[in-house]
């Protein structure tokens, strides 16, 4: 299982149609809070109105950052704004990099995707008709990606649709729309509007029932024939005091699927204004499938966001995995994992990682490679023993490789720390190989929410004795404190 990531894109085309005779003859956009420096650009009367221009980032430091934009018609109108997170960084585009292809899906069915390959352009805007008669009539979601020719892939662009009945009369005029805050649909508030093919929301939304920090907004629209449009989701930050503007993001927390008392806590250190959220996620004992995952954040003075929930799909890890004839490329990241024994190389072309490529090995047992694994100048091949969780997380603080990890060894190695048997009923004992003669550690036991509940020491290398009986059933995390290094586990209680 790869990391979990979170991935915010912004930046494509977008198309403005308004009612009647209206025309589109200015628009403006600005970024973050920063609606003083707004940029405004006049343009020939017009509807609907295409942007399809570069938006000037210079300015702006690296990291997350949000767009806005907005359009005024030829009555001085102004439309609600658009607005879309997005993440600067420095990249470096090869010389000559074309578009050669593109594919989209709906929904969640991957496997189902539609590959399209196209002429070689630098730039692509894809004007095509998708079908989608396969689909039931209500809201779906549809996905598409593009690919260089580098062989790279690019983050998947997503956007909600609403596909009714065919033949259905175009002309549905909007009579009612309703809204609500972060999880809070039970407490909606319902509004119904004069009778109208479009209409333009400027009405001031009560919040003041609302903690301060960050929240949702979500609002949808009903037609004449009783049909609800997708929901329109936008996220915002309540301060009670406007001078307030250094509040930061201290920490987060996530769980997956309904289980709220498995939740997991994360510090944020140093507190972060704007927080990119790019780290792994612990995997419980879930089975395969689809499953959700939920994250909360919380701000300078103790209070929680929002919930923010996403989809994906699970696949545990293989109990023995052999690869070959594989090549990570350049710019990719990869990680492979094994409940026991990992092997790798061997048959055919071997396993090569090019430069500019990564690849993470993690096993709960051991790893072998065999001849015909190759890195070349440039590339990142790291491999490490996590026998309390075979899942590819995070290596750092990771043991260094070990092709015997068996507990009655215990020679002149590198300190590795080693948890049998694992998953246990209760009783399990934990090991620091490689340690100095006469040297201590000292052993932490916590929950997944950050609460110590043990403490116990280990003396030359020794092993103790933990005892996990009258505690529930859960992962629990191990740490080991000596001198200046951490080593980081999780025992399984059954």
């Amino acid at each position: 299982m790869k990391p979990i990531h979170l991935i915010i894109i912004v930046l494509t085309a977008m198309t403005l149609t308004v009612p009647g005779q209206n025309t589109i003859n200015q628009y403006e956009y600005w970024f973050d809070e920063n609606f003083s420096a707004r940029t405004a650009v006049n343009v020939t009367p017009v509807s609907p109105f295409q942007v399809t221009t570069g938006i000037p980032t210079t300015g702006l430091p690296e990291g997350l950052h949000s767009f806005h934009i907005r359009f005024r018609d030829n009555n001085a109108k102004f439309s609600s704004a658009w607005s879309q997170y997005f993440h600067k960084v420095t990249a470096v585009i090869p010389s000559g990099a074309n578009v050669v292809a593109y594919e989209y899906w709906y929904d969640n069915n991957f496997e189902g995707k539609v590959t399209q390959t196209l002429t070689p352009q630098g730039t692509v805007q894809v004007i095509a008709g998708i079908p989608a008669v396969s689909l039931s009539n209500g809201s779906h979601a549809f996905h598409i990606r593009f690919k260089d020719d580098q062989n790279t892939w690019t983050s998947v662009l997503s956007q909600f649709f609403l596909k009714i009945q065919a033949g259905s009369s175009p002309d549905k005029n909007i009579i009612a729309y309703e809204y609500w805050f972060d999880n809070n649909h039970a407490g909606k508030t319902f509004q119904t509007v004069t009778p109208q093919s479009g209409i333009q929301l400027i009405t001031n939304i009560q919040a003041s029932s609302l903690t301060n920090g960050l929240h949702l907004f979500h609002a949808r629209f009903k037609d004449d024939r009783d049909a609800w449009s997708s929901a329109q989701s936008y996220f915002f930050k309540k301060i009670s005091n406007p001078g307030v503007i250094s509040n930061k993001i201290y920490g987060y927390r996530y769980w997956f699927d309904s289980d709220l008392a498995s939740v997991h806590l994360v510090p944020v250190a140093p507190p972060q204004t704007p927080y990119l959220l790019i780290d792994s996620a612990i995997i419980p004992m879930i089975p395969d499938g689809d499953h959700t995952i939920s994250f909360q954040f919380k701000d300078s003075v103790g209070r929680w966001s929002g919930a923010v929930t996403d989809t994906f799909n699970f696949t545990g890890p293989m109990v023995n995995r052999s690869i070959s004839s594989h090549t990570i490329i350049n710019g990719e990241n990869s990680c492979i994992d094994a409940l026991q024994t990992l092997t790798v190389g061997g048959n055919g072309t071997g396993f090569i990682v090019q430069g500019g490529g990564i690849a993470n090995m993690v096993a709960g047992l051991k790893i072998k490679f065999l001849p015909n694994t190759k890195v070349q100048p440039g590339g990142s091949l790291h491999a490490y023993i996590s026998p309390g969780s075979p899942y590819c997380l995070s290596p750092s603080p990771a043991p260094e490789l070990k092709e015997d990890v068996n507990p009655e060894t215990v020679l002149n190695k590198n300190p590795s720390m080693v948890i049998y048997p694992n998953p246990t009923n209760g009783n399990f004992t934990v090991q620091l190989n490689g340690i100095q003669e006469y040297s201590t550690a000292m052993l932490k036991i916590y929950t997944t929410m950050g609460l110590q509940i043990l403490e116990s020491t280990i003396r030359n290398g020794r092993s103790v004795n933990i005892s996990l009986i009258n505690y529930s059933p859960g992962i629990y995390l191990v740490k080991i404190f000596h001198h200046n290094e951490i080593f980081i586990g999780k025992v399984i209680r059954q």
